[in-house]
């Protein structure tokens, strides 16, 4: 026996809580069964069912995952910061709205040591599904909370300048969709043309700030 392990010997919840923390980054299959050995002695810290909440979303368990989330709010509804982690795993199963909506109730919360960066990400998934006003809204709101955060104003501009293009991209398929739609005379198969030409441009653009 080490000494950290004959340190806490006398504590075995703490024991494999520590063990399931040290696994975390390490062996997913191992961090959870130490999580649910020290949910077996002690199931009322919100901790343990956040931690293993990670363990399965990294071991691609999403249900698994959501359910410590779940849980651990039962136990302490003041665990806000789950919330982020709750939205990856809804993103990574394509429940975007959901996923935005994790976001929504941490970024309430306004707590200030990932607020830009949930914004920034929020931004994304709301440009992902077509909401362009809103991603904007919340790319500015990055780069309000802070101009050198962790996403880079960089990469906000950019990410603003690909859902600006995505807006244009659709009314560009919708005009071409229109026209292709009606009896074409010689001006309108001329418009449609030039619409295919800006349209391909467009996407090559896009394509490219998408690299």
């Amino acid at each position: 026996m080490s000494f950290a392990e004959s340190a806490f010997a006398q504590d075995p919840f703490n024991l494999n809580f520590r063990r399931g923390y040290y696994y975390l980054d390490i062996d997913n299959v191992k961090a959870i069964e130490f999580f649910d050995n020290a949910i077996v002695i002690d199931s009322t810290k919100a901790v343990t069912f956040y931690y293993r909440g990670i363990a399965h979303f990294k071991n691609q368990e999403p249900n698994k995952s959501i359910y410590d989330f779940d849980k651990a709010m039962q136990i302490d509804s003041g665990f806000y910061k789950l919330h982020i982690f709750k939205a990856f795993v809804y993103r990574s199963i394509n429940k975007m709205d959901m996923a935005i909506e994790s976001f929504n109730r941490y970024i309430e919360k306004d707590l200030n040591d990932t607020i830009d960066y949930s914004y920034f990400v929020r931004g994304k998934m709301k440009g992902g599904i077509g909401d362009y006003k809103g991603a904007i809204e919340d790319f500015n709101n990055a780069l309000k909370q802070e101009p050198n955060f962790v996403g880079s104003a960089k990469n906000v501009y950019r990410q603003l300048e690909i859902v600006d293009l995505k807006k244009k991209l659709g009314h560009a398929e919708k005009k071409l969709k229109d026209v292709v739609e009606g009896d074409l005379n010689e001006k309108e198969v001329s418009q449609l043309h030039k619409l295919q030409s800006q349209l391909t441009k467009k996407k090559e653009k896009f394509y490219d700030l998408q690299k």
